[in-house]
Parts: structure tokens; C-alpha cells; sequence
């Protein structure tokens, strides 16, 4: 298996086509960010449910594929960093009870393994890889 930066960074894609990496990375951006703020505002007004962090990473991965026409290794490795930046995002918004560090409200274990593992791996299985194609199929979009 051969790795050619230059192939990556112009667009090589794993299925047919050219993917555009720019609008890729634009897409996991405004997935990321968009559903890491619902995220926050959902969790201060009504409450955080950890598990609901998953949703940033799979509106960063769907948003690159769809914007960036295809999935690619570097926009699924951007899709994953975004999605880390959308979560933050979000808990900055949540905020912590009075009394209670921030940082020791969200790095609870389920903090730790929805937030900051499953989301960013959900991202890069999405936009990076083809693995998991065959859900969109069964999506509208």
C-alpha cells in the first residue's frame, strides 16, 4: 500500500472522484461547530447527556463528506480534530455546577469516552474512511 502526500492533499479519494479538501474541512468545521453549540445550549437549559456528544462528531464527518464530495484521510483527520473543538465548545456553554471545577465535571468517564474518543473516531470513520457508508443509504441526505 503506497501513501503519496501529494495524492492526499490534492483530493485522492477512496471511492470515484475528487474530493475538494478545503470544503471538506469547511464542512466538518460548520458541523462541528454548529451542533457542539445545540449541544451546549441543550445541556444548560435542559440537561448534558455525554452519549448526545456523538451527534458533533457525525454532523463534522457528514458535513465534510458532503461538502468535500467524498471521504479523504485528511479531511476525516480534520473532521476529527473539529469534532474535538465542537465538544469543548459545547461544555464551555454547559459550564459546571457551583462549586464544582470544569475540568472535573467533563473529564468524567463518560465525558472522556463519548466527547473526547467516540466522537472523533465517529468523524474519521465517517469522512476518512468507508466503513461506514452503508449508513448513508438509509439517510435522506
Amino acid at each position: 500500500m503506497n501513501f503519496s502526500a501529494n495524492e492526499m492533499l490534492s483530493g485522492g479519494q477512496q471511492g470515484s472522484g475528487k474530493v475538494n479538501v478545503a470544503l471538506g474541512i469547511a464542512g466538518a468545521a460548520a458541523g462541528a461547530i454548529v451542533v457542539g453549540i445545540v449541544y451546549g445550549v441543550i445541556g444548560r437549559v435542559a440537561f448534558e447527556h455525554s452519549a448526545i456528544a456523538v451527534l458533533v462528531g457525525i454532523a463534522a464527518g457528514f458535513g465534510a463528506v458532503k461538502l468535500g464530495g467524498g471521504q479523504n484521510i485528511v479531511v476525516g483527520i480534520a473532521a476529527a480534530v473539529l469534532t474535538l473543538v465542537g465538544s469543548i465548545i459545547g461544555k464551555v456553554i454547559i459550564g459546571s455546577p457551583p462549586g464544582v471545577s470544569w475540568v472535573a465535571y467533563h473529564t468524567t468517564f463518560f465525558d472522556i469516552l463519548f466527547c473526547y474518543v467516540t466522537a472523533p473516531v465517529a468523524a474519521l470513520a465517517i469522512a476518512g474512511t468507508d466503513k461506514l457508508t452503508f449508513l448513508r443509504r438509509y439517510l435522506p441526505f
